[in-house]
Formats: structure tokens, C-alpha cells, sequence
């Protein structure tokens, strides 16, 4: 274990309870005409892809989203689009 000062503990970005994932708060953060790379096995350590998670954040959010996988394999882009 570990004790935070004050910096270190508001660097952190806890998850929460629920469906929170990394994924959905770097959707929250996405501006429009940006780009997240989604690394496979780092960031996403499932079998499947992580569409569901972006479908339903743009589905609740209002936000509209253009996604799919990268031609090397190692992962996904999510783009913003609105």
C-alpha cells in the first residue's frame, strides 16, 4: 500500500462503480475531429472488440462516433465525427 500526497491523488482517474472504463472516459474526453488508438491487449485486454462500449456511450451521450480496426491488428481508432 501506499499513501498519496494531494498531487499524486488528483492525478489519479478512479473508475467508479458500473460500466466505467477507461474507454468510455477517454470517449467523455474526445473532442471533435480527434482520434483514441484503443491497443490491443493494454487497453482492451478482451476478446472482443470494445464497439458495444462505444455504441452504447454514443447512443447516451448524444454523441456520434466512427470506429473500426486498425489494418496492423493491434487494436482500434474511434473517431468523433459529432
Amino acid at each position: 500500500m501506499k499513501i498519496l500526497n494531494e498531487d499524486e491523488a488528483g492525478q489519479l482517474s478512479p473508475l467508479g462503480r458500473g460500466k466505467n472504463t477507461n474507454v468510455r472516459i477517454w470517449l467523455a474526453k474526445l473532442e471533435v475531429g480527434k482520434t483514441l488508438v484503443i491497443e490491443k491487449g493494454k487497453d482492451w485486454v478482451t476478446k472482443s472488440p470494445p464497439y458495444f462500449t462505444v455504441r452504447r456511450y454514443a447512443k447516451r451521450s448524444g454523441r456520434s462516433y466512427k470506429y473500426g480496426r486498425l489494418a496492423n491488428e493491434a487494436g482500434w481508432y474511434v473517431t468523433r465525427v459529432g
